[in-house]
């Protein structure tokens, strides 16, 4: 027996007899066989294959010491780190003539190692080969004549490593900083705060739209902006991230063709993501295709390969509740069960979870809403998933009312509630919004956002989410309390997975979110609404180190440093940060100017500024389009907001922009090409006699609306609605009268409304007797004649 086998077993002895809580850490083990070896590189292909075998016993030695030491990797919770949970995985048995061998396989260098599981004998001993992927001894690459490879090792073994023949080195691996970004936040306070085992953090820059804030409002109290201070847009997050929680979400659908949707496959933390079912009138058909399903009765403007519709709604909430980068639980399982908009397919829904789901592992998020009549099933079944373990989290709605009043009827035969929030043994979430602004409120309920006694918690309503339709790296906003929902789903399986050892329940954990919540923040809640804004456990709030400061030190390099000294990713969303006129700081990053011919600019960025001008040039246009042409708000609306709308509707020449809109915004002629403008957006008919590639444009249903809003009745000195305006504004149906002849600009806008729904009818196959006949009334002589007091305001 050899010197380093004495060694070995005395230490070994000495390390079962006294167990020391150690501190565990990667190292880089430095290897050399011979130190006549020249560059390993240089070396023929049977000296490095050698190398290669030498260096593999040697890492067989390492993985033999760890094994037979694992008792000295307990950490400070008393606990066994669980990255030795691969131990159980690779049991070594010794026997007399019998020892297995393990080919540790190099994932940075691809090598040709012949195992399979065979056996041979070395030395009279049989020895049987076993390939493994290991995360506590792997090679990382050669280095001149040696070789270096990562070692988990506790402190307690060190020595033991080194005292190995033919280890030259070892040194601990050291975590490096950026050289132009220092960490503003402290990883060992966080730890001390939330109690989590470890903490991840997602740093992202400022944006101009507040990207990211939907994450970030999670792991800070709440933030009041002054003149110096810049917010902290990271999102932090216990680093079990939801692992091991089964998260189902009753919705549309979902498409997996984002890589927000990574299963980081071959990992440890590998998960899954799917479709599970489709279920329609109450049939469940589990999927053949689990990266897509979809319901029938979905229908919208998007329609893939294979003629079915996109679930828009379905990969949005999938994306905010667990996605690798825009969601909350990044590790959480995914699990999508796409139903028909019907409590009878819910019912099913609920039962199918039940089925698969796990006690105390499994959430269900339920993003829809609506009046419905009260269902005892629905409550049954939903009190049955309660007491088998699984917690439902549910959307409050939009419709900016009370969700949680049970209503009977007026014979008091049926009782009519707001599904699903006014349902028992639900966590029911609400939907704020959160700006940055100075000078107004930052936190407030949504204004579309339901409220009520039964609303648990609140929570961001603005997200950005995957868009699986657009590619596999493209992302969208949404709003709505179907967003909030999934972050607040997400929240709880962090906190599930964070504390495996307890069986949460639908009780302790609403008691827990609401406990953690902050209290009292939120605006604009009407009296008898809890005041609880979703918090991870995590309220210190760090500010970002300013990119203009003096040193030097925290400057931005490739992205730009804005005005107020933050750093500003450059993207069309961003550039007016980066814009030198508009304050961009030369001296601590990259800025560019509003000359978009500049020969220095790349072809993005020249992109960029021509994006940005047109929409600077299209912002006085913005008064163009108006709050009218949605028929659900018309009654709300006051008759003085339509006067204002229309003296801007004038002032900004309006209706000669729709014409030529290149006149007032000649920058968006390019920029049209890159990006997608609403005020830029044409309908365009073939006219006739004319060249088929020659268009003109029509009027939109907006500025056909509008132009009708504006246009004004001037009989007997007095400033009117036309007749037709009047009609619309209060939505409902009246039958033609000569009123609308009186005035010009009445009888021409509304022409142009009568055209305009006569070709709408076409293209559809709709009737259009009537409209003809009132388009030909407006034309005839006697609508013509009956003018009085004719003005025309254009003239």
């Amino acid at each position: 027996m050899n010197s380093f086998s004495l060694l070995y077993i005395f230490v070994a002895f000495i390390n079962y007899s006294l167990v020391v809580l150690a501190k565990n850490h990667y190292y880089i083990i430095s290897i050399r066989r011979n130190e006549s070896d020249i560059e390993y590189d240089k070396s023929t292909k049977n000296i490095q294959y050698a190398i290669d075998n030498f260096v593999n016993d040697r890492m067989n030695d390492i993985y033999n010491i760890i094994y037979e030491n694992e008792n000295t990797y307990t950490l400070d919770n008393g606990k066994k780190d669980s990255k030795l949970e691969e131990l159980k995985l690779y049991k070594l048995e010794k026997r007399s003539n019998y020892r297995k061998r393990l080919i540790f396989k190099d994932r940075n260098r691809v090598k040709d190692y012949k195992t399979n599981g065979n056996k041979r004998s070395v030395d009279t001993n049989e020895v049987e080969e076993i390939e493994i992927e290991s995360d506590l001894v792997s090679p990382i690459c050669p280095i001149l004549n040696y070789y270096a490879v990562r070692a988990y090792l506790s402190d307690n073994i060190v020595d033991i490593v080194k005292q190995i023949p033919n280890v030259i080195a070892v040194e601990r691996s050291k975590k490096l900083k950026n050289a132009s970004q220092y960490n503003y936040f402290d990883i060992k306070q966080i730890k001390k705060e939330t109690h989590w085992s470890d903490v991840s953090v997602q740093e992202n820059n400022y944006h101009i739209n507040d990207h990211f804030t939907h994450l970030s409002i999670l792991s800070q109290d709440k933030y009041t902006e002054s003149d110096d201070s810049n917010y902290d847009f990271n999102y932090y997050y216990p680093s079990t991230a939801g692992k091991g929680i089964d998260v189902f979400l009753i919705d549309n659908g979902l498409w997996i063709n984002n890589n927000d949707f990574d299963t980081y496959e071959g990992t440890k933390d590998q998960r899954t993501i799917t479709c599970d079912a489709v279920i329609s009138n109450g049939i469940i058909s589990p999927t053949e295709d689990k990266s897509k399903c979809i319901i029938k009765e979905t229908r919208t403007d998007r329609t893939l390969s294979d003629g079915s519709f996109y679930p828009e709604h379905g990969v949005m909430t999938s994306s905010v509740v667990g996605g690798t980068t825009y969601g909350v639980a990044k590790k959480a399982n995914i699990h999508m069960i796409a139903t028909e908009y019907e409590t009878i397919d819910d019912l099913a829904a609920f039962d199918f979870i039940k089925q698969k789901g796990k006690p105390h592992k499994t959430v269900i998020n339920i993003s829809r809403s609506g009046e419905e009549e009260f269902s005892d099933s629905i409550q049954n079944k939903i009190n049955e998933l309660t007491d088998y373990g699984i917690i439902i989290f549910v959307a409050a709605g939009n419709d900016s009312s009370d969700c949680c009043e049970i209503n009977e009827n007026y014979f008091g035969l049926s009782k009519y509630s707001h599904l699903y929030g006014s349902y028992e043994n639900v966590i029911t979430v609400g939907a704020l919004e959160f700006t940055r602004e100075r000078n107004k409120k930052d936190i407030s309920r949504a204004y579309y956002s339901n409220y009520g006694p039964c609303v648990d918690v609140y929570a961001p309503g603005k997200v950005i989410a995957a868009d699986s339709y657009k590619g596999y790296s493209n992302f969208t906003l949404a709003e709505g309390t179907s967003f909030a929902t999934p972050i607040v789903t997400g929240v709880a399986a962090t906190l599930m997975s964070e504390h495996p050892e307890i069986d949460f329940t639908y009780q302790s954990m609403k008691k827990l979110l609401i406990d953690m919540s902050i209290k009292d923040v939120i605006d604009y809640l009407p009296s008898g609404t809890p005041n609880h804004l979703i918090n991870n456990g995590k309220h210190t709030i760090y500010e970002p180190f300013k990119c203009n400061d003096p040193s030097g030190k925290y400057n931005c390099k490739s992205d730009c440093c804005g005005k107020n000294g933050r750093c500003v990713d450059i993207d069309s969303y961003s550039t007016e940060e980066c814009i030198i006129e508009n304050g961009c700081q030369t001296k601590y990053g990259k800025c560019l100017n509003l000359n978009y011919e500049d020969p220095k600019f790349t072809k993005e960025e020249r992109k960029l500024v021509v994006v940005h001008r047109c929409k600077e040039e299209l912002k006085p246009f913005e008064k163009c389009m108006f709050i009218t042409v949605n028929r659900f708000y018309r009654p709300i609306i006051s008759p003085d907001r339509i006067d204002g709308f229309c003296v801007d509707f004038r002032k900004y020449h309006c209706q000669n922009f729709y014409y030529e809109p290149y006149k007032y915004a000649p920058s968006c002629e390019e920029a049209q090409n890159y990006e997608y403008f609403t005020y830029l957006d044409r309908e365009y008919e073939e006219e006739e006699n004319i060249m088929m590639d020659n268009y003109v444009p029509i009027p939109s249903r907006e500025l056909i609306i509008n132009s009708l809003f504006c246009a004004r009745d001037y009989r007997n000195g007095k400033e009117e609605l036309c007749s037709a305006a009047k009609v619309l504004y209060t939505s409902k149906e009246e039958k033609f009268r000569i009123e609308n002849c009186y005035s010009e600009e009445c009888r021409q806008s509304y022409l142009e409304f009568v055209n305009y729904q006569i070709r709408s009818n076409e293209r559809m196959g709709y009737r259009t007797k009537d409209l003809v006949e009132l388009r030909d009334y407006l034309n005839s002589e006697e609508c013509l004649s009956a003018k009085l007091n004719y003005i025309n305001y254009y003239k």
